[in-house]
């Protein structure tokens, strides 16, 4: 069961990493100039960033209880899946999405 529990937070952590690069990619497709690519994807970087060390990392004073963190990440890996969807990699969306939504089934049957 430790493994299992390990390789989540392995695949937790890689979902994270492509959360972010989704809305970095995504952001930067919306820009019309380098300038405003490169703006708008640092800012929904930083925003994704911020959101998730306030409300759902591990040693966050201000973690959500597990069902609301469910809901949290659920909701932040549903927008990434969407955003991939939007830049023009549905095969890449799908498997993103199947694999967020199984890693949080998982991370809610263990109690994480």
């Amino acid at each position: 069961m430790q493994i299992i529990k390990i390789l989540n937070q392995i695949i937790a952590f890689l979902l994270e990493l492509g959360m972010l690069s989704a809305m970095g990619y995504w952001g930067y497709l919306q820009g019309k100039t380098k300038i405003t690519q490169y703006l708008i994807a640092i800012l929904l970087i930083a925003t994704g960033i911020a959101l998730w060390a306030y409300f759902a990392a591990p040693k966050s004073a201000n973690r959500l209880s597990l069902e609301y963190r469910m809901v949290f990440e659920l909701v932040l890996f549903l927008l990434s899946t969407w955003m991939i969807y939007k830049s023009g990699y549905t095969s890449f969306a799908i498997a993103f999405g199947i694999i967020s939504l199984l890693n949080l089934v998982v991370e809610y049957f263990l109690g994480e």
